[in-house]
């Protein structure tokens, strides 16, 4: 009874895609995280250097794909923020994968540079860190902005429901503002 309280409850890391290069070529892999990566993140590996770095490093990895029900769940709340067209496939596999993790009672960290991860991780309150320390500081919304009436509308749709125009330039809007410490 008193081992399970006092036992240290480890991390389980998510990786991108640039997070996984620059953590092996950076040599910061450590043994104080379960390290979990989406099939994507390994598709995505073109170059031999760092599948032989990756496959030096194996023994840390394991390879988790979200359920569908969770890639939805990101997705939606991509559409919501406006980044439905900035986030890849692989960006969302890597948010879902997390939730996933969450789902099962684990102490999760993304580990991205790409702001738009970032910013839906933020949304979401999943926790997030950067190799290279580049964190942002707001939760944007992304939104389209009409040329032509200057009403605001969704990124997702391809013309204004306003006036049919396509034409806009995309705005951003604050949602909060992120704790710093």
């Amino acid at each position: 009874m008193g081992s399970e309280s006092s036992q240290v409850r480890k991390k389980y890391c998510v990786l991108d895609t640039s997070s996984l290069i620059k953590a092996l070529r950076k040599n910061v892999l450590s043994e104080g995280c379960i390290y979990v990566l989406p099939t994507n993140v390994l598709n995505e590996i073109k170059d031999a250097e760092t599948r032989y770095l990756l496959d030096a490093n194996k023994h840390f990895f394991s390879i988790l794909d979200p359920s569908k029900r969770n890639l939805e769940r990101v997705l939606e709340v991509a559409r919501d923020l406006g980044l439905s067209k900035i986030l890849s496939e692989t960006d969302i596999s890597v948010v879902a994968t997390a939730l996933e993790l969450i789902e099962r009672g684990h102490d999760v960290i993304v580990y991205t540079e790409d702001y738009a991860i970032q910013n839906i991780c933020a949304f979401m309150k999943i926790k997030f860190r950067s190799v290279l320390n580049r964190k942002i500081k707001v939760i944007l919304r992304v939104l389209k902005k009409c040329k032509v009436c200057g009403e605001l509308y969704p990124e997702d749709l391809s013309e204004c429901p306003f006036c049919g125009s396509k034409e806009y330039v995309l705005e951003r809007r604050r949602i909060s503002r992120l704790n710093t410490n």
